[in-house]
C-alpha cells in the first residue's frame, strides 16, 4: 500500500497533457450527462482507470466498469478516486482487444489518451471490441493525441524532403509540422508555428504549388493540426457521425493535445 500511495503522489502532481484539464472534464461532464438523459441507469465502460473519469460517472449514477492492462495502475487510479469505496466502482485487470464483458452491455465508453500509447496498428482491434460492446446507439468519447515525434521536434528540412517524396501526405505533413514549435511544456504555440510557415514561404522554400496545398490548412491567423487520415479512416469502421471537439483552453494552447473525438455506435 505504501508503494501506491508514493506512486498516487506522483500522479496528483501530474498536469495536462497527461491528465484532463478542467474543460476537458466539461465535456466529457457533456456526454455524460446525455447518456444520463437517455438511460436511467447506464453502465459505462472506461479504457484505463482515468479517477477524473469514474468518479465523474459515479456521481451520476451510471455503473463504472474500468479496465486496464496493469494491476498496479490500477491500484494507482482507484486509490486517487473520490468514491473508491461505491458500489458502482468496478475495476478489473484486462486486455483491451479481449474485455470481459458481454455484447451490448454499455450505453457509453469513455478514455482518456489512453489510445495515444498504442501503435496505429492496434487501433482496429480496439475499436472493434468497443463497438462489440456497446449497445445500438451508445456513445464513445475519447482524448486523444498522436504519440508520433511527440517527444522531439522534427527537422524542418527533413519533413518538406518526406512530404516532397510522398513518404508523408499533406495531412500528416501538418500533423508533424505543429511539433516544430513545440516547447519544453509539450504546447504548440500554434502562432510561431504559421509564422515559420510564412517564413518559408518567403524565402522560397515552398513552390506556388506546395503554398496552393499548404493555404487550406491556414485560416484566421492559425495552423490547423488536420488528424491522421488513417485514425479517421479506421474508427470510421465502426462507427457513424464522426466529429471532433476541442476544449479551448487558455493556459493549453495546442488544439491537437486538447481534442476530443465524439462517436456514435453504428446502428
Amino acid at each position: 500500500m505504501e508503494q501506491i500511495k508514493q506512486i498516487a503522489k506522483v500522479l496528483e502532481s501530474l498536469s495536462f497533457p497527461a491528465r484532463p484539464t478542467k474543460k476537458q472534464l466539461l465535456l466529457y461532464k457533456e456526454v455524460v450527462y446525455k447518456t444520463r438523459s437517455l438511460h436511467k441507469k447506464p453502465h459505462v465502460l472506461i479504457l484505463g482507470a482515468t479517477p477524473e473519469l469514474r468518479d465523474l460517472c459515479i456521481a451520476q449514477k451510471c455503473k463504472v466498469t474500468a479496465i486496464s492492462p496493469g494491476n498496479t495502475a490500477l491500484a494507482v487510479m482507484t486509490y486517487l478516486m473520490k468514491y473508491k469505496d461505491h458500489p458502482n466502482n468496478k475495476a478489473i485487470e484486462g486486455n483491451w482487444t479481449n474485455m470481459p464483458l458481454p455484447d451490448n452491455s454499455c450505453e457509453l465508453a469513455l478514455t482518456d489518451i489512453a489510445l495515444t500509447g498504442n501503435p496505429c496498428q492496434k487501433y482496429e482491434p480496439i475499436l472493434k471490441e468497443v463497438h462489440r460492446i456497446l449497445k445500438p446507439g451508445g456513445f464513445f468519447f475519447l482524448r486523444t493525441f498522436d504519440m508520433l515525434e511527440h517527444e522531439t521536434k522534427p527537422d524542418p528540412d527533413k519533413l518538406i524532403l518526406q512530404w516532397r517524396a510522398g513518404q508523408i501526405t499533406t495531412g500528416d505533413f501538418f500533423y508533424l509540422s505543429a511539433r516544430l514549435a513545440l516547447d519544453k511544456d509539450h504546447n504548440i504555440e500554434q502562432i510561431k508555428n504559421l509564422k515559420l510557415f510564412v517564413q518559408y514561404c518567403q524565402e522560397g522554400k515552398f513552390t506556388e504549388q506546395e503554398i496552393k496545398q499548404i493555404r487550406p490548412y491556414i485560416s484566421d491567423g492559425t495552423m490547423s493540426c488536420p488528424y491522421r487520415k488513417d485514425l479517421i479512416k479506421t474508427f470510421s469502421k465502426f462507427f457513424d457521425n464522426i466529429s471532433i471537439k476541442c476544449a479551448r483552453d487558455r493556459k493549453n494552447k495546442t488544439v491537437e493535445q486538447n481534442a476530443l473525438f465524439f462517436m456514435t455506435v453504428k446502428k
